[in-house]
């Protein structure tokens, strides 16, 4: 199982374009499988807000730049519970 600092890191190689966009979705879904029910809240929230961006992006809900911007904003903040509008 991934932790939140895990996670971080790797959105912010994401960010950063030291990982494709296909990439980094590869490895959450791999690393982020099963993790809710864990007693890791923090993950598990982080988690549900990383699935969360891409399902509003692949809805298009979310242009290029603001999935960047949702995910930069969970790089960087510790507390992920938060509504995303």
């Amino acid at each position: 199982m991934t932790t939140a600092a895990q996670i971080r890191e790797r959105l912010n190689t994401f960010l950063a374009g030291d990982l494709s966009q296909d990439e980094f979705e590869d490895w959450f879904a791999v690393y982020s499988w099963n993790v809710h029910g864990t007693r890791d809240h923090n993950t598990e929230e982080l988690v549900g807000a990383v699935e969360l961006a891409f399902a509003e992006y692949s809805n298009g809900h979310f242009s290029d730049d603001d999935l960047r911007r949702e995910l930069a904003s969970l790089a960087t903040d510790p507390s992920v519970a938060r509504e995303i509008v």
